[in-house]
Parts: C-alpha cells; sequence; structure tokens
C-alpha cells in the first residue's frame, strides 16, 4: 500500500517537476479613454489562481495617478489589490523608450526561462500617421509601426516566445514582419477588439506549458469569451472577432515566396481587384482584406494554379492557429490581414508611410497599384548624389524616387541614350557611360503605367583621364564581384594579356583579354581562369597591352 502512495506521489509531482517558468510582461498605457477597462482586467488576473512558476508583472499607466508596476497575485476580493513593485510618477506611455525600460527591467528582475510581452492599450496597425500604440493622452504621443519606433524598442531586450497584442488590427501580414525577430510566436485581432480584451481568467492558467501549446490555445479561449450568451456578449449574435498565431519562423521564408507570387500575379491584376471587392474587410478604415480568403478566391478562379496551391500550403504553416467570428457568414477567414485599399485615393493617401515598413520590398504595392488601374501620378524626379569621372566615364549616383509602383530610368543625352532597369524600390542607383567631351544627359523616372517624370538635367565637363589600373572593390571579397578596371593613352589595342603574382613576383595566373579591347575597359576578376581558386591573401594584378603595363596590389579577404 506505502509503494502505491509513493507512486502516486511521485506521478503527481512528474508534471511539476517538468513545468515551464514563466515571466509574463503587460505594458499598460491606459492613459486614455480605456482606464477604467484596464482596472476591470486587472481584478481579472487577480480572481484566478496562478501557475507556480509564473511572474505576472504590469506597467500600469492611469490618468493623473502616474504609473506603476505591480506583480500580479491571486487575490480573489473586491478591487484590484496586487502590490506595487515600483512608482515611476508621470511616464509617457506613447514613448517607445518608456516600453522599452519596462521590457529590460522585467525580465532582468524576474528571469525565467519563457518570455512574454503583452502590449495593451488602443492600437490601429500601422494607421494613423504611422503613430498609434499605445496613445499617451496627456502627452499626445502614441508608438508608431512604420517609423520604427515599436522595432526600436524592442531591439535589444531580451528574445520573446510570445509577443501579444491586447489592442485593435495588429495582426497584420505587415506588423508580423516588422517584428518577425523579437517573438517565436505573435498573437492578436486583425480586427477590432472589444473593449473587454483578452480573456486573462483562462488565459494565466495556461503558463505551465511550453510556449507553443499556450500560444496555440489563446484564440480559442479569445473567441469563447466573446460568442452568443457570454459575460462579454450576453447578445444573441455573433460579433466580429479575431485571433490567430504567427509561427516567426516561417515568415522569410514566406516573405520570398510572396515576393516571386506578387511579380507572377502582376499579369492577373485586373482579376485581382475583381476579387477585393467580394472580400471581407477589416481595421477601421476597412482597407485590410484576409491573406487565406484572399488566397482562397485566387484559387477558386484558377490564377495560377500551382504557386497559388504553394502559397496556400505555406500560409498554413505561417498561420497555424486561428478563429474568427463574423455578423454575417464568410468562408475562409484566416484571421491575418494585409493591407489592399479599394480605391486610389486611399492608396494615394497612405503608400509613403507604407513604403516605410520591411514587407513593402516584397512589391504588393506595386501589384495593388496595378490591380487599381488607371494610374495617372508620374513619379517625382530623381535627384542627384554626386557625379564624377573616371577612366574617360561619367559615374552617377542618383538619388531614386519614392514611388508605389516599380521604376525603370531612360538616360539620354549627348553620350547616353538606354535603359536602366534597376532593383524594385532602390533608393540610390548608379550610372556610368563613356564620354569624350563636356556635355549634358537627363535622367527619367518612369513607371509601370508610362507616366514619366520631369527630367533629371546634368551638365558635365570632360576630364582627360590619366593611365591606370584599378581593383574595385578592393579588398576583394570571395562572395562578391570584383572588377578590373584599366585606360591606356592609346587609340588602340591590338592584343592585351592579364597577369596576377603573388608577392614573391611568381606568376600564378594569366589570361589573354579580347584583343578588340578598347583603350579603356572594366573585367569582373571572377571571369579570369582560375582567380575563383585564390586563396587569402595580398597580389599584384598586371594588365599589359601595346608594350605598356599597368600593376595595382589587391587583397582578397
Amino acid at each position: 500500500m506505502k509503494k502505491i502512495s509513493l507512486l502516486l506521489f511521485l506521478l503527481m509531482l512528474v508534471p511539476a517537476l517538468f513545468a515551464e517558468d514563466w515571466t509574463v510582461l503587460i505594458y499598460m498605457g491606459a492613459d486614455n479613454d480605456l482606464s477604467g477597462q484596464a482596472i476591470e482586467n486587472l481584478q481579472a488576473m487577480e480572481a484566478v489562481e496562478q501557475p507556480h512558476n509564473l511572474n505576472l508583472i504590469v506597467q500600469l499607466d492611469l490618468p493623473g495617478s502616474g504609473a506603476k508596476r505591480h506583480k500580479i497575485e491571486h487575490n480573489p476580493e473586491a478591487g484590484f489589490n496586487s502590490r506595487i513593485v515600483q512608482s515611476l510618477g508621470n511616464v509617457d506611455s506613447g514613448d517607445p523608450e518608456v516600453l522599452r525600460d519596462f521590457v529590460s527591467w522585467g525580465f532582468k528582475h524576474y528571469p525565467a526561462s519563457r518570455r512574454m510581452l503583452i502590449i495593451w492599450s488602443h492600437a490601429d496597425s500601422w494607421y494613423k500617421q504611422s503613430k498609434y500604440i499605445s496613445p499617451d493622452e496627456e502627452s499626445g504621443n502614441a508608438i508608431g509601426v512604420a517609423n520604427g519606433e515599436l522595432s526600436a524598442a524592442l531591439s535589444g531586450t531580451p528574445s520573446l516566445d510570445i509577443l501579444l497584442f491586447d489592442a485593435c488590427s495588429m495582426q497584420s501580414i505587415e506588423i508580423g514582419y516588422e517584428l518577425r525577430h523579437f517573438a517565436d510566436y505573435i498573437v492578436g485581432s486583425a480586427d477590432l477588439v472589444p473593449v473587454n480584451g483578452f480573456p486573462y481568467q483562462t488565459m494565466i492558467p495556461l503558463f505551465s506549458q511550453e510556449p507553443r501549446a499556450v500560444a496555440a490555445q489563446i484564440p480559442d479561449l479569445y473567441l469563447e469569451s466573446y460568442l452568443p450568451g457570454s459575460q462579454n456578449n450576453p447578445s444573441n449574435y455573433f460579433l466580429n472577432i479575431s485571433c490567430s498565431v504567427i509561427d516567426t519562423s516561417v515568415l522569410g521564408s514566406y516573405y520570398n515566396l510572396l515576393s516571386d507570387y506578387w511579380r507572377n500575379l502582376y499579369p492577373h491584376a485586373a482579376q485581382l481587384m475583381k476579387i477585393r471587392d467580394s472580400l471581407y474587410e477589416m481595421n477601421s478604415g476597412y482597407a485590410d482584406v484576409d491573406v487565406k480568403q484572399m488566397l482562397s478566391r485566387i484559387i477558386e478562379n484558377g490564377i495560377l494554379p500551382e504557386m497559388s496551391a504553394e502559397v496556400w500550403e505555406f500560409y498554413e504553416q505561417l498561420v497555424p492557429y486561428n478563429v474568427f467570428s463574423t455578423t454575417y457568414y464568410q468562408q475562409n477567414l484566416g484571421a491575418l490581414a494585409i493591407w489592399f485599399p479599394d480605391v486610389r485615393y486611399n492608396l494615394n493617401i497612405a503608400w509613403s508611410t507604407y513604403m516605410k515598413l520591411a514587407f513593402a520590398q516584397s512589391s504588393w504595392l506595386s501589384l495593388v497599384n496595378a490591380a487599381l488601374g488607371n494610374d495617372q501620378d508620374a513619379p517625382s524626379a530623381p535627384k542627384l548624389i554626386r557625379q564624377y569621372q573616371y577612366h574617360g566615364r561619367l559615374h552617377l549616383a542618383i538619388e531614386a524616387p519614392a514611388d508605389v509602383d516599380s521604376l525603370c530610368y531612360h538616360i539620354q543625352g549627348d553620350h547616353a541614350d538606354f535603359w536602366l532597369y534597376s532593383q524594385i524600390y532602390a533608393q540610390e542607383i548608379h550610372v556610368d557611360f563613356e564620354i569624350g567631351s563636356s556635355g549634358n544627359c537627363g535622367v527619367y523616372a518612369v513607371d509601370q503605367s508610362g507616366n514619366t517624370s520631369v527630367a533629371l538635367s546634368i551638365d558635365y565637363q570632360y576630364e582627360t583621364p590619366k593611365e591606370s589600373l584599378v581593383v574595385r572593390p578592393n579588398p576583394v571579397s570571395t562572395n562578391s564581384p570584383a572588377f578590373l578596371d584599366w585606360y591606356l593613352a592609346v587609340d588602340s589595342i591590338a592584343e592585351s594579356k592579364i597577369y596576377v603574382y603573388n608577392l614573391k613576383g611568381q606568376r600564378i595566373l594569366s589570361f589573354d583579354h579580347d584583343p578588340s579591347a578598347k583603350s579603356s575597359g572594366i573585367i569582373l576578376l571572377q571571369d579570369i581562369p582560375g582567380f575563383d581558386s585564390l586563396i587569402r591573401g595580398v597580389y599584384i594584378v598586371e594588365y599589359s597591352a601595346t608594350g605598356k603595363r599597368l600593376r595595382v596590389k589587391f587583397s582578397i579577404l
């Protein structure tokens, strides 16, 4: 009998021995009209018994009373009673440094193997001129996403197992990608969050489990708390409720897949706009649509069937858990939003803010621009950063204009007439061409609809080049292209050779160059046979032609 009792005791002890220890930080920016709901949520946290290994720490900022840090403890009595561990006085909860300080302080003073941050307040995705998370009524400030403030607040702080937004409209693919490096899982609502927020009484008991198990259960608990007839929804009607979990380990690969997908969808842009008109709209401006529902409609319309199926399958890995309810029936909602404005006016007023987001580089907005059609807005004119001449060539560094579309450039003038197709959304482009006298050239930016900018007009005065041989860049990286650039003061070259020597003067590579080469030219060093086999070190390269020899030293890292 004693043996059986001992066995039962050990079996009961096993879960406790292997229970996860958690620190959950809650940043309650309630210095606004949510102060009453903040106290109600805190009372709900106190009402439930906590797992043994949980530190539940709140920074509460209320109107007129300053901010305090509390350690939430079980206390079923009326009121909010958890002890104050630090009084901060007046703080600005709309300042990203205040959030950063809380996160750093909380995990330092309450270390645990598992970490979660909950940002509790008003929010509105990356909207409101890029600044609308945790608005502080006294200061008038709010933390932004598109301007990099939220990322800056989390940079340098301990990595999170879970980041949860108890705030409206924060579960978008754009915000997820912006914050992908800071948390393993991001939990939130793609749509508005009712003022009662997330159900802490049923969430707190989860924090003896591992992170994926915790994250997986939160959406269901959130939905259940707002079903018809529940305490949060005493009516007989469904509310618009949305919650999902993003697995950030998948986001990088999914971003790359989507970038390729958007480019392939470009010829189907008009059809995509018809699909957009049938999608469920979310957010305060009704400009967000559901990623999964959009993909389902693309597949139903037979657009890029193989690639669309791949994107759909990958989505299931990106968003492993999701729930939704709506006031009217909707199919295939996945509770992850993407910005897809329905009219050009909405695109025009917000795209420049959107372009500050890392996700914007996926070329999604170029596809949206094509889907909306009738783009009559010409790009802004390029701007000259610097110009110089080298070996008889004019080199131009140009600031590319920001634009919703993918741009190309027409360079036209006394010594040039060619097109340059740069990387999409490039911030700077580089142009060079041969000149033999002074002159002028114009640089025009052209979008996908053929709209052409005003010309950037550039005058240049010809400078007689000097004989020289240059390796650029120098040092040479084994993973990047490097070039050999030369100029000889001769009319023509009948024959030329390139040699590479070690520091002992031993010739280790030789290459017969194109006999029709001009007096100036450029060659990729990696095109010289055997160059890729050179080990790290210092070398000498020689260009020999028409009885002349040019030498330069370079190194390989």
